[in-house]
């Protein structure tokens, strides 16, 4: 009875150390290149990550992959990431395929899936069916220059009132096409300052949230191993937490991994932990 109750034992106790990954010598960090810009529906966005296990030694061979569903109507897609470049780096491409929210997580080591800040996917825009015209900035673009062209050759002819008028419409067709193609141009997207995002999502995509805790960010409390103090009330100077996180083992010894984060992404991560009252 014994030996039955002492082999039950550790039956359970291998199962425990099983589930929990920190126990296992098993738990990981992903950290994400960059954070995502927002793409139309169905156009592909390119996806960078590493994983790290202990947060240090990169893990190569991996089989990541990542899920992704739509907030409101539950669509769902999966794909495969492949290794990519460094060793521990991995990348995929993901279409999706419906405007709206979309929440993604990253599975890539053990049964925990990491998630990522989400998406903001935009309606794409498509010309009516059949049809070869040309996207309406462009339309707008080439009236506009009919009309500046229009009041060029008036004026020669000393129509001047007929001139005026023309380059009054070229500049207001201008205007409305430049209005027209700002929504959604990858261009603008890509240029806007990461500072302008919010810290806590890069404090989710560069896996801060596996060492950590922080209050603001729900997913810490499920996720992280604690191997990090709790950051919900941390504050400090901003120049001291900006040379942390720009390389922590040159401020004092440390396991903190350097995350090689750019100056944008420091400044966000700073005004996060310290808050937008920080001096």
């Amino acid at each position: 009875m014994k030996r039955m109750i002492g082999s039950l034992l550790v039956v359970l106790a291998l199962s425990a150390l099983s589930a929990i990954p920190a126990w296992g010598g098993g738990w990981a960090v992903i950290t994400l290149d960059a954070l995502p810009a927002s793409p139309q529906a169905g156009e592909s966005l390119s996806v960078g990550f590493s994983v790290f296990q202990h947060g240090q030694t990169p893990l190569a061979g991996l089989d990541p992959t990542i899920v992704a569903s739509h907030v409101e109507s539950g669509e769902r897609i999966q794909v495969q990431a492949t290794d990519e470049g460094a060793v521990g780096h991995y990348a995929a491409t993901l279409v999706l395929p419906s405007a709206g929210a979309w929440d993604w997580t990253i599975r890539a080591f053990g049964d925990v899936a990491q998630p990522m800040p989400r998406i903001i996917v935009e309606a794409a825009f498509a010309a009516p069916q059949g049809s070869s015209a040309p996207a309406p900035p462009l339309l707008l673009g080439a009236a506009t220059a009919g009309l500046a062209l229009a009041g060029i050759l008036l004026a020669y002819r000393r129509r001047y009132g007929f001139a005026g008028a023309a380059v009054a419409l070229a500049v207001i067709v201008g205007a409305a096409g430049i209005a027209f193609s700002r929504p959604g141009a990858p261009a603008a997207a890509e240029a806007a300052p990461v500072a302008s995002r919010a810290g806590g999502d890069l404090f989710l995509a560069k896996g801060c949230v596996t060492c950590h805790v922080h209050q603001a960010i729900p997913e810490s409390a499920d996720l992280s191993v604690s191997v990090g103090p709790e950051l919900t009330l941390y504050r400090n100077d901003s120049a001291f937490i900006a040379r942390w996180l720009a390389d922590p083992s040159a401020v004092r010894e440390t396991k903190m991994p350097n995350l090689h984060l750019s100056p944008d992404e420091i400044a966000a991560l700073v005004l996060f932990l310290n808050g937008p009252d920080d001096s």
